[in-house]
């Protein structure tokens, strides 16, 4: 009877105390493992990536999208090549819709 009477007031007591707080993790190795295409305990690189795209489009310089997307599409490397290849399209199917307005407002003159 004692030991379950001991038991119980441990156990209570253990309830009653305050979390442990988690130790934070390494940020650095975090962010290292995020540039290298990796998902961390915190954040997808999926996640990252939208929202770094999305942060990121304000601060770089105006045609700056475009030419990189436009060198990784010429890059030597097939990896880089093949990853470009959407935006490369998206930017040939742009290019298109741009041409058809400027023509069709050239018509109307």
């Amino acid at each position: 009877m004692i030991h379950g009477q001991i038991y119980r007031d441990q156990t209570e007591y253990e309830l009653a105390l305050p979390p442990e707080q988690p130790e934070a993790p390494d940020m650095s190795s975090e962010i290292g493992d995020l540039m290298a295409g990796v998902d961390t305990e915190l954040v997808s690189y999926e996640a990252f990536k939208r929202c770094a795209d999305e942060e990121l489009y304000d601060l770089v310089p105006d045609g700056f999208c475009v030419d990189l997307i436009l060198a990784a599409s010429r890059s030597s490397d097939l990896t880089i090549r093949n990853m470009a290849k959407a935006a490369r399209k998206a930017l040939e199917n742009h290019a298109g819709t741009m041409l058809d307005a400027a023509w069709e407002k050239e018509q109307r003159r």
